[in-house]
């Protein structure tokens, strides 16, 4: 449990500081646009003898100001790219377990994300003798983990004649969209749940 807490804990950090370079950098953006009209100004007021001294100090001070947003904005991109990078080499991190659904009393999978890397998946359910007694993944489907939707469901289509000592496991395979970019990095895997398929039917 504490490899989950920390894993979901560094995502939220990472997400969060994401957030705030996307913001820093439109307002970068914006005083880039604010300095590029007073620049215009300043090269028009050169043409007045009156004021050409003010435009000459202020063309300086605004010169210098561009360079250091420029320089403030190629970290921010810096730091972004930095931050996508760790992001996709992050391994997924979730939940799963069955469950039976309220209304419709069918059996699912419950898929409950711990961090944000989107990932694919498949699983079936077996029973002894690894007999498999679910229905199988013909397609692996992709999950995007979001703040609004806290559970995936998935019909597993469990057949409960054919489950022998009341005995079932939950095999489910995950694997990071990212995991093609970085084929070095430990970014799938596997969990398995056991029990009595019994519960379900409660």
């Amino acid at each position: 449990m504490g490899n989950s807490y920390n894993s979901g804990k560094i995502n939220w950090y990472m997400d969060e500081e994401l957030k705030n370079l996307e913001s820093y950098s439109k307002k970068v953006s914006w005083a880039s646009v604010v300095l590029a009209f007073l620049s215009g100004i300043i090269g028009f007021l050169k043409f007045s003898e009156s004021y050409s001294q003010y435009a000459i100090s202020g063309s300086i001070f605004l010169a210098f100001v561009s360079g250091f947003s420029g320089l403030i904005a190629k970290f921010v991109q810096k730091r972004q790219e930095e931050l996508q990078e760790e992001f996709k080499k992050t391994k997924p991190n979730m939940d799963v377990y069955l469950a039976k659904g309220i209304e419709d009393g069918k059996i699912y999978v419950v898929v409950e994300p711990k961090n944000k890397i989107p990932f694919d998946l498949d699983f079936k359910v077996c029973t002894r003798k690894n007999i498999v007694v679910s229905s199988i993944f013909l397609e692996r489907p992709k999950v995007y983990p979001n703040d609004k939707l806290k559970k995936f469901l998935y019909s597993a289509d469990i057949n409960f004649q054919r489950i022998i000592d009341d005995y079932i496991e939950l095999r489910f395979n995950f694997r990071s969209v990212y995991a093609a970019e970085f084929p070095k990095k430990d970014l799938s895997g596997k969990i398995v749940k056991q029990q009595r398929a019994s519960d379900l039917l409660r």
